[in-house]
Parts: C-alpha cells; structure tokens; sequence
C-alpha cells in the first residue's frame, strides 16, 4: 500500500465523518459571518439589491457558464459510466428533470423582468 492509502485507511468511517461534520460546520459558519458582515454594512439590504439589478445580466452568464459546465462534465465523465448500469429509460427521464429544474430556476431568476 503507498502512504496516501495508509492515511486514509488509518482516518476511518468515524475520522471522515468526523471531517465532513467539521467542515460544513465551519462553512455554516463562515457563511453566517459573511452575512453578518453584509447585514451591519446593508441593513435595509437596498444597496444589495441594487447591485442585484444592476449585474443581473453578469449573473446570468455566470449561470450559464456553470450549467454549461456541469453538462459537459456530466456528458463526458459520468453519463458513460451510468449507461453501463443503468436501463436508458429512467436515464432519460432524469436528465429532462435536470432541464426542467434549470428551466424553472431561470423563470424564478428573470420572473421580475418577464412581468
């Protein structure tokens, strides 16, 4: 066995529980501070959202960036590996739920702007 595996073999079930608890803990954290931050720097939240507005079209090709990524990861990486074991149907069936959530999600985004 090389080192790495050793160290992990040595950390356990218990240990990378124990890791994973700890991290999101300190993430839940961390994220509390930042709007903690924001809310003694904004407390009506209008120059937040005035930001908002104001980027909404950056925001927009974030998000896209990102669903255009997410997509060729999952055409590249983990579709092929799903195909092996799993019956094409519920495949399918799966990957229209995924666009209509991201459908449903950019309705949610722009609903103030189609109204």
């Amino acid at each position: 066995m090389t080192r790495q595996r050793l160290k992990v073999a040595r950390l356990g079930r218990v240990g990378r529980i124990a890791v994973i608890s700890a991290l999101i803990l300190f993430l839940t954290g961390l994220l509390f501070f930042m709007a903690a931050m924001l809310f003694e720097h904004d407390p009506d939240g209008h120059l937040i959202r005035g930001w908002l507005n104001e980027s909404r079209y950056w925001l927009f090709v974030w998000r896209l960036t990102l669903y255009l990524f997410l997509i060729l990861l999952w055409f590249s990486v983990v579709r092929p590996q799903v195909i092996k074991v799993s019956p094409g149907g519920s495949l399918h069936r799966l990957e229209w739920m995924a666009g209509i959530f991201i459908l449903v999600i950019e309705v949610a985004a722009w609903r103030s702007v189609m109204a």
